[in-house]
């Protein structure tokens, strides 16, 4: 059964007990046999310094509403049901993303430039389909396309079959294929092919150790899940907010420290703790009571 999700059904379905969800860092949400998610809605508004989102194994056919998390990273709709290239764009919402997963979706299969695509409108793009995007993929993105050419892709025209006295006259004229050529050239530094890269990213994964078990791509959280910003982390996000930098300069930690009127001891007070604030001003002397 496809859903449409709201604010109050992510909560009952993470139990989150608390009402500020800027706090929420991670969020799992993956479909089951049973429950799966359709429409995203305005469920997400709240969330505004999500990181890290996991819609694996839905039934989404659009991600619209995902562009309310302008600072997302991570990105998992691995096997939903997203077919054009036009519901993508609104990727470009979230500049910061660096990890995507689009794998079993109909846009993966269908759309011959989807890649490229993707590469091209989201710069920060470090990972792509659980592969590495090559330097080489960027320069191929550039060439390709054109800002107004990646906002405006709809829809690929079926190409014309060109007579063999216009085929060699629009390969010379075409940038593309001359990079495509060019970057198929051995290059005697490092020639990589897609296979290469496939074994390169393999080994990164396992830490340079092949004998250890391959780990599961696409998802690997089963159930429902929310992760908080820690303290030190909303302190620091809070500051960056303000125009300040973590840690704080020493001047401005010593100024916010709270200010004590008693801060030397009393006559009364034991004279071998008496040189302490003088050292730590930070301590505060308090006279002992007499007990009677």
């Amino acid at each position: 059964m496809a859903l449409t999700i709201t604010e109050d059904w992510i909560r009952r379905r993470v139990k989150l007990k608390h009402e500020n969800l800027d706090d929420v860092r991670s969020l799992s949400l993956p479909g089951t046999y049973h429950e799966k998610i359709g429409v995203l809605g305005e469920s997400l508004r709240s969330f505004t310094r999500l990181k890290t989102l996991d819609l694996s194994r839905n039934a989404l056919e659009s991600i619209a509403g995902i562009e309310n998390a302008h600072l997302m990273e991570k990105l998992n709709l691995y096997y939903n049901n997203i077919s054009s290239l036009q519901d993508l764009h609104r990727l470009k919402e979230n500049p910061r993303l660096q990890e995507l997963d689009l794998r079993l979706n109909p846009v993966a299969r269908n759309e011959p430039d989807y890649r490229l695509f993707l590469i091209h409108m989201l710069p920060n793009l470090r990972r792509l389909d659980d592969r590495s995007v090559r330097d080489g993929e960027r320069k191929a993105a550039l060439m390709h396309f054109t800002s107004d050419q990646a906002a405006q892709l709809t829809h690929h025209a079926q190409p014309t079959q060109p007579t063999q006295q216009q085929q060699p006259a629009r390969e010379k004229n075409n940038p593309r294929v001359e990079l495509v050529r060019s970057l198929a050239k051995p290059n005697p530094v490092a020639a990589f092919d897609e296979d290469d890269v496939a074994v390169l990213d393999l080994v990164s994964r396992q830490s340079n150790d092949l004998n250890q078990p391959r780990p599961i791509t696409g998802s690997q959280q089963k159930t429902p899940h929310a992760q908080d910003y820690t303290s030190h982390e909303r302190r620091k996000m809070n500051l960056a907010g303000e125009g300040l930098e973590w840690p704080l300069p020493a001047e401005e930690m010593v100024s916010s420290r709270p200010t004590h009127q008693n801060n030397h001891p009393s006559k009364d007070a034991d004279p071998l703790l008496a040189k302490y604030p003088n050292l730590v001003p930070a301590i505060v002397m308090t006279p002992a009571s007499d007990s009677t």
